[in-house]
């Protein structure tokens, strides 16, 4: 797996690699009895590399998350604000796991971790209350 430093010459396929791969591990160490399906982590953090390759000019790195480019990108896929709210819970997530485990430079990552926090946490009360409101059936759908 790829940690921070010189990403001179990494390709487009190579990146998205890479970023699937780290959610994969991501996901297996985090889920425990959450039941959340992988290809939800995926999706989401590969809208995040996606994002990062698209505003560095294929010059990634982690720290380089554009927060509102993320949102826009969420939203330009056709994504319900369901969605929406939930890529950026799992972005968060992930990277929380990329500090933890040393798999990025925090002083690059945590800029993007704080911004993702502030709207992390908005999205996380419209989550819960959809599944207050009934709407368990849409909640577990996006986690399963």
């Amino acid at each position: 797996m790829m940690m921070f430093g010189d990403m001179t010459g990494i390709t487009l396929e190579r990146w998205l690699d890479e970023a699937m791969c780290l959610s994969m591990v991501c996901t297996d160490l985090i889920d425990g009895s959450e039941g959340m399906d992988p290809t939800v982590g995926i999706r989401g953090v590969g809208m995040a590399a996606a994002t990062i390759w698209r505003t560095t000019g294929g010059k990634p790195s982690w720290g380089a998350l554009d927060v509102e480019e993320l949102r826009r990108a969420t939203r330009q896929a056709g994504m319900d604000e369901g969605w929406q709210d939930l890529v950026l819970v799992v972005v968060c997530t992930f990277y929380g796991f990329l500090e933890q485990n040393g798999l990025a430079d925090w002083r690059q990552t945590r800029p993007v971790l704080e911004a993702l926090i502030d709207h992390v946490e908005p999205a996380t009360e419209r989550i819960m209350a959809r599944v207050g409101d009934g709407n368990r059936g849409e909640a577990a759908s996006m986690l399963n």
